[in-house]
């Protein structure tokens, strides 16, 4: 087995992150990190066990972000996967990306699942620790995302 399937493997039973037979929701917006995150998943099924769906949501704050959930829908299907593709209306206005992060997080909770698995790269954990500083986090806020952060 290739070594990064063997460490996202090793990831899922180190850290239990589920049991075989719950359900796993896959956040996948498209970008390279989730994409990667869907065929590795898909491709380690039969080890981790767990059955996989692919959710992709469409904010329509850019015009592009409906195509790229028909790209996701794509994938998804090629590989056999539940796909459910989601539409969230956005107002206009002050602090935008929170308010999607916002309903981005309530679609997910909205789709039956035991857990959601999301992607995220370096630069993630760059804008996650800008932002908490700009919010005036505390030095625990100021540390990125941990491996498993709960929605609430």
């Amino acid at each position: 087995m290739r070594t990064l399937q063997r460490q996202v493997l090793n990831t899922i039973q180190r850290y239990s992150l589920w049991a075989p037979g719950e359900k796993i929701t896959i956040a996948v917006s498209g970008g390279v990190d989730s994409m990667v995150l869907m065929h590795l998943l898909h491709r380690t099924q039969r080890a981790h066990r767990g059955v996989l769906q692919v959710v992709s949501i469409d904010h329509g704050i850019r015009k592009e972000s409906a195509k790229e959930v028909l790209f996701v829908e794509q994938h998804a299907t090629n590989l056999g996967l539940p796909f459910y593709g989601v539409r969230v209306d956005i107002e206009r206005g002050g602090n935008l990306q929170e308010r999607a992060r916002e309903k981005r997080l309530k679609a997910l909770s909205e789709v039956p699942s035991d857990r959601i698995a999301t992607a995220h790269h370096q630069d993630d954990q760059a804008e996650t620790v800008l932002y908490r500083l700009l919010r005036g986090s505390g030095a625990m806020g100021l540390r990125g995302m941990d491996l498993i952060t709960p929605p609430w």
